[in-house]
């Protein structure tokens, strides 16, 4: 039996990507494409080598399979950031949940997550600045 006294409990960073996750998953649908796009801004320099540009191909990839692989090219990158800022509501939060199942919370990964954090802290601030019209 493990000795709970000993355990450590998980860190403040390591709650803080909890808490990013679980926001990412709770967000409505009719804000996903505006946190979408500011996730893609942030995230939009990555090399082109770098896993991200390879998590939006798989997404967009069609089940047989066919040309699921990116050119390694900018305009490869560009067109697939294109197309992820056109998404409509619905598949916009079908992106953003896929990309939180492929990120860890370790690693260059956590670039992702503090990407994601920031978004999310935007919109809030943005939506929490804009006056709500009552009809």
């Amino acid at each position: 039996m493990q000795n709970l006294e000993h355990a450590s409990p998980p860190s403040s960073s390591l709650f803080q990507l909890w808490i990013t996750q679980w926001q990412l998953g709770i967000l409505d649908p009719k804000e996903a494409p505006l946190v979408l796009k500011k996730i893609l801004a942030g995230l939009r320099t990555r090399k082109v080598d770098d896993p991200f540009w390879g998590f939006l191909a798989q997404f967009f990839a069609s089940p047989a399979g066919s040309e699921t692989s990116l050119t390694r090219n900018a305009d490869g990158a560009e067109g697939l950031l294109e197309r992820a800022r056109s998404l409509q509501l619905q598949e916009a939060k079908s992106l953003l949940e896929y990309l939180g199942r492929c990120y860890a919370f370790d690693g260059d990964d956590l670039q992702f997550w503090k990407t994601v954090h920031a978004a999310i802290a935007i919109h809030v601030a943005t939506r929490l600045d804009t006056p709500r019209r009552d009809s």
